[in-house]
């Protein structure tokens, strides 16, 4: 059902998801926050952006949204990415 996806989304934002795996932002600029890559070892320079609905690594090949993020991260698939945000956010949602 591609509305709990878009529920998730709205109720979830990118900022949020990222702060919520990899810790506090090290840098802000304007309304984007940037941490170091989990992407890419040894990374030190903050390139990971989370802006609105959407999480890209500058220094890297990164780029997408909440699921694919938390997907990539966690080396799950995109539906078991929005039964972790959910699970993760404590979300009034029925899968």
């Amino acid at each position: 059902d591609n509305n709990i996806w878009q529920e998730v989304k709205e109720q979830v934002k990118a900022k949020d998801v990222v702060e919520h795996y990899l810790g506090p932002p090290q840098k802000t600029s304007g309304n984007s926050c940037l941490w170091c890559s989990p992407f890419r070892e040894g990374d030190n320079d903050p390139s990971l952006s989370a802006k609105d609905n959407y999480i890209k690594d500058f220094g890297g090949t990164f780029g997408g949204d909440i699921f694919e993020f938390v997907s990539t991260l966690e080396n799950i698939s995109k539906k078991e990415a929005l039964e972790t945000i959910i699970e993760d956010f404590n979300l009034d949602l029925e899968i």
